[in-house]
């Protein structure tokens, strides 16, 4: 190329006149961010030099992230609490009757005052209701749909029957007598806050615990047929246990005595949640199911303790869904569906309802810090008079130094072909950008940088092409001339990257595909011929490059020299995109204990997770079908999985409108997610189209609304 012109900043000349003399060499490299400010330009590339000319890209940040996490909202809201009954126009029971028998009124409310006692019997009509602050050990007659609070001491020895439409609530410091016995008949309804022991042999309602409850009658328990318990917290039941009805457990269940199931019954466990079978017998003609949308990334845990034995096991599959099973028991006994796990010793946080901690993960959300460093807003072209705002697309970290490649976004510009180059300085705690490359004749996919010299790859109109950028000391050169444009095969040049005396490619389009490089970056060999091709990725052992072939992902799992391991090459027919047009990246594992997995992003199928050495899809997570305990869309912008990345315990996924999602690396199971602040005060929130991580340091990049650089601890 060559040089047409120069221009030297104001900044620079006024030095300039101000010293003595001035050098005839306007190129003087320094390493700092105080190298000197000054604009080169020729007719492919203006490069600008020195903080000072672009500081106004900038905006100082250094604000927490906080990590939303869809489990600790429990759709978004916490467990419900116990409201304290108002009693202000309310009958005294103890004043009224003293202690004789009453019959109460459809539509009054009575109450036993605090400190009180009454021991009369109380004919409770449907629309009464009954406040018990004080000690209440008469006869209590259940008729139709009355509501009892219990917030004080029930003695009564007769049996107290919940009827249908009927209510009772137990607050949260509410005592029951060691003879007093509460049933609940069909369609009556009983809810706990407090520590409650259910004295009766079987249930007909629906029992809604959010506290601590105890099945404890004098014989085995039996569950009827439209009897629902909904946990929320702790539960035990002390008996064998028979399910005609149905259990969901979204904290924690203990079985002391093993349990049946038979046709219709069911044990609905939610992701998260821990049952804990100690010991006993288990027979399922039923079913033991976790019914969450993502099975591998939303387990629950069931631990079946030494002593626990099968009858009879009729149900096939008798476990589904997202369970591990923690046993020494075969899966063929246990007749578990395919999803289902075993000895995975899945993570379980106490969180005060569940009363233990098990499993041995870290990674979890209180392992993150994350606090931006800075954010920066796109660079901007000037193309004939139109400003022209380019998108961030790949970054390299090398020596202290971040590079970041940037195009243009094709929906809002077409396919003007600008682009542009950044170097940032991070070695201090804040980044600073230093100097800024822009391309007249090109827009760039991805870059690299090997032997002091940085590689930027993507196109024009011509197709593919490659710039090469000399680097002294980790900046640009000063040397225009030494800046050289080459054509690569193909339409659109995705990455490169460089083994040894190898040069690899991926580039899109007409006779496009994997392909090794001479020297001179002319071709060598197509090694495979794909016009899908997206990424290529290698570490000393591995290169796993990945095309679409009419939507379905196509992964060629090779040696470090590139000879494949699979023939055929593998593909995944489970994995089928509905969006093509994504950026489609993969990421390597550098941690030794993983250095065998690559990760893929997907866009609407979310990310994936591989093992290299056999091509086995370990586990994906894809972000718009997950669930948080109940039911809650937890990723509610239907973002896609535009790129992913990897570090010590995570894995971050750039999900488009959702922010970047977090997930714990070894299993892909959810962490959290967070969305961007933006430089721009009228935008609220940014979506994210790249995501890179690199010592300590996450970039993601938001389209034409700029990046963001997180320190990551």
């Amino acid at each position: 190329m060559k040089n047409k012109k120069f221009k030297l900043t104001f900044l620079g000349a006024a030095l300039c006149f101000a010293l003595v003399g001035c050098s005839s060499d306007d190129s003087t490299e320094t390493t700092n961010n105080n190298l000197e400010s000054k604009v080169l330009s020729n007719d492919d590339v203006t490069i600008t030099y020195g903080n000072s000319l672009l500081n106004h890209y900038s905006e100082s940040n250094n604000s927490k992230i906080n990590l939303i996490n869809g489990y600790s909202a429990r759709s978004g809201n916490s467990l419900p609490t116990y409201q304290n009954q108002a009693v202000t126009g309310a009958i005294n029971l103890v004043t009224l009757a003293n202690n004789s028998n009453v019959n109460t009124e459809s539509g009054k409310v009575y109450f036993v005052p605090t400190g009180e006692s009454f021991s009369g019997s109380i004919n409770l009509v449907s629309g009464a209701k009954l406040i018990i602050q004080g000690t209440y050990s008469g006869t209590l007659n259940f008729n139709g749909a009355a509501e009892v609070y219990v917030e004080g001491t029930v003695s009564s020895t007769n049996q107290i029957n919940v009827p249908a439409n009927g209510k009772l609530v137990v607050g949260p410091n509410a005592t029951f007598g060691t003879q007093t016995i509460i049933h609940l008949n069909g369609n009556g309804e009983l809810d706990n806050f407090g520590v409650f022991t259910y004295k009766s042999n079987t249930i007909d309602g629906i029992l809604n615990n959010y506290k601590t409850l105890v099945f404890n009658g004098s014989q085995n328990f039996t569950v009827n047929g439209n009897s629902i318990i909904n946990n929320k917290c702790n539960v035990t039941f002390e008996k064998n246990t028979q399910f005609n009805g149905k259990i969901f457990n979204e904290s924690k269940v203990t079985f002391k005595n093993g349990f049946s199931i038979n046709g219709n019954g069911r044990i609905n466990v939610s992701g998260g949640s821990f049952t804990d079978v100690i010991n006993g017998q288990l027979s399922i003609d039923g079913l033991v199911e976790n019914s969450s949308v993502n099975t591998l990334t939303n387990r629950a845990r069931i631990n079946l303790g030494s002593g626990v034995t099968l009858g009879n096991m009729n149900a096939n599959p008798a476990f589904k869904g997202g369970i591990d099973i923690n046993t020494n028991l075969t899966a063929n006994q246990l007749k578990i569906a395919s999803e289902v796990v075993l000895n995975h010793n899945t993570y379980i946080a106490n969180d005060g309802c569940i009363d233990v901690t098990l499993g041995t993960i870290s990674c979890t959300a209180t392992s993150i810090n994350l606090n931006y460093s800075g954010i920066f807003a796109s660079p901007k072209i000037n193309a004939n008079g139109v400003e022209i705002t380019l998108s961030a697309t790949d970054v390299r970290v090398e020596n202290g130094k971040a590079y970041v490649s940037y195009h243009t976004n094709d929906e809002e510009f077409g396919d003007a072909p600008y682009g542009s180059v950044r170097v940032f300085d991070i070695a201090g705690s804040n980044p600073v950008l230093i100097a800024q490359a822009d391309f007249n004749k090109a827009e760039f996919n991805s870059l690299e940088i090997h032997n002091e010299t940085l590689y930027a790859v993507g196109n024009n109109k011509n197709g593919a092409i490659m710039y090469t950028v000399p680097l002294v000391d980790g900046m640009f050169t000063n040397s225009l001339d030494a800046i050289k444009s080459t054509n690569l095969p193909s339409l659109s040049a995705k990455n490169i990257y460089f083994n040894g005396n190898d040069i690899w490619l991926t580039s899109s389009g007409t006779n496009g595909g994997l392909m090794k490089l001479n020297s001179d970056f002319t071709l060598n060999s197509i090694v495979d011929n794909n016009v899908g091709a997206k990424y290529v990725v290698a570490n000393a052992n591995n290169q796993v490059y990945l095309a679409l072939n009419n939507k379905v992902p196509y992964i060629r799992f090779a040696d470090e020299t590139g000879a494949s391991r699979f023939n055929p090459v593998k593909t995944y027919q489970s994995i089928e995109l509905n969006v093509t047009d994504g950026k489609n990246t993969l990421a390597l594992d550098s941690d030794p204990a993983n250095k065998d997995y690559v990760y893929a992003a997907f866009s609407d199928k979310g990310v994936a997770k591989f093992d290299m050495t056999t091509g086995e899809l370990k586990a994906q997570f894809i972000p718009n079908e997950f669930r948080g305990l109940d039911g809650y869309k937890v990723l509610k912008n239907n973002g896609r999985s535009n790129a992913v990345t990897v570090d010590g315990c995570f894995v971050y996924i750039a999900n488009g409108g959702d922010g970047v999602v977090a997930l714990n690396k070894n299993t892909l199971e959810y962490v959290g997610h967070f969305r961007l602040n933006t430089t721009n005060s009228t935008v609220d929130q940014k979506s994210a189209n790249y995501v890179y991580a690199k010592n300590g340091y996450l970039f993601v990049a938001s389209g034409r609304n700029g990046l963001a650089i997180i320190n990551a601890n």
